[in-house]
């Protein structure tokens, strides 16, 4: 686990927020899925109450961009933390909140 993941955990403990950590994404076929897989993809958190997958990023590499644009496509909620942004601030007192209307934001091709 990365410092950046345990500090999310302790926030989300602290603020009481349900959550599941390394839970498989709903998903049985994916372009990096190999005859040797034998694990599914997963998460860094699962947050219960809001049916939401998280990946932490604290980095990102090409690999890890293409696996990210793949799973925010898919039918499930998955969000995208990316920590290395100068104004990222963890003490924002701010929550999160369930809105259905928000659409994931389409990428042409």
């Amino acid at each position: 686990m990365s410092k950046l993941e345990e500090r999310i955990q302790n926030e989300l403990r602290r603020n009481q927020i349900n959550f599941e950590i390394q839970k498989p994404v709903p998903l049985d076929n994916y372009p990096w899925k190999t005859s040797r897989t034998t694990t599914s993809t997963k998460c860094d958190i699962y947050l219960h109450d809001f049916d939401l997958y998280v990946e932490i990023k604290g980095f990102m590499t090409y690999q890890a961009v293409s696996k990210l644009s793949y799973l925010s496509r898919q039918d499930f909620k998955y969000y995208i933390f990316q920590g290395t942004e100068y104004e990222w601030n963890p003490f924002i007192d701010t929550n999160i909140s369930i809105d259905n209307s928000i659409k994931p934001v389409q990428c042409e091709t």
